[in-house]
């Protein structure tokens, strides 16, 4: 599979992007997918379309990636801050989640954990592209402060990108490499950022990876 076609398929790029634990590279049980969407109230239908799109980017995978079964898990977060941080906690402790993907779930639990960006993912149709995250960890535990210099270092890299910077973009992934090098999330970023300097997308570019299905 080449970095185009990996950098667009959501999972995969998330699952192979992650490096926040060791163990987590080397486990053979399931990739387990916490999708964080309010499914109750006046906005659950939102969340149900959050939920289609999780559903169709596994679907577009196989349900496998790195000869791993993809585990989806839902939990809502009802729009508000304190019940998002609750089901994200239970997520990340009890469920054991690799991958946080939700419409607002980054800005409603942003405060309480350490994330790392992924990808912007648009499904067709829909107007706004969900933000796709890695835990690194909960801001309240005991985080290498140097993976989380370097993971600032990775989202100026990832603030660049989006706003079309390709020069600064490839400065700080390249800077992030020389640290870690065999992070392919980064890798692959960097070669975008490298292509799109030479070639720049059209004005419609918004850095959303879209899903061309519904």
């Amino acid at each position: 599979m080449n970095k185009r076609v990996l950098m667009r398929t959501l999972m995969a790029t998330a699952v192979i992007g992650s490096f926040a634990t060791a163990a987590w590279s080397q486990s053979t049980g399931p990739v387990k997918i916490g999708v964080l969407a309010t499914l109750e109230g006046p906005f659950a239908a939102g969340g149900a379309d959050g939920m289609r799109g999780a559903e169709l980017a596994i679907r577009e995978r196989g349900g496998v990636v790195a000869g791993r079964k993809i585990e989806m898990i839902k939990a809502s977060s009802d729009a508000k801050p304190d019940v998002a941080v609750n089901s994200a906690r239970k997520l990340v402790e009890q469920d054991k989640v690799d991958i946080l993907v939700g419409p607002t779930a980054s800005e409603l639990i942003r405060d309480a954990f350490h994330l790392r960006s992924v990808a912007r993912v648009q499904v067709k149709g829909k107007s706004k592209p969900v933000e796709v995250t890695t835990l690194i960890g909960a801001r309240n535990e005991n985080v290498d402060p140097e993976l989380l210099r370097w993971i600032e270092t990775y989202e100026q890299g990832i603030g660049a990108f989006r706003a079309r910077d390709f020069s600064e973009a490839k400065v700080h992934f390249s800077r992030f490499l020389e640290f870690y090098p065999s992070d392919h999330l980064a890798k692959m970023y960097l070669a975008r950022a490298l292509e799109y300097e030479q070639q720049p997308p059209d004005e419609s570019w918004t850095a959303a990876e879209v899903f061309t299905k519904k």
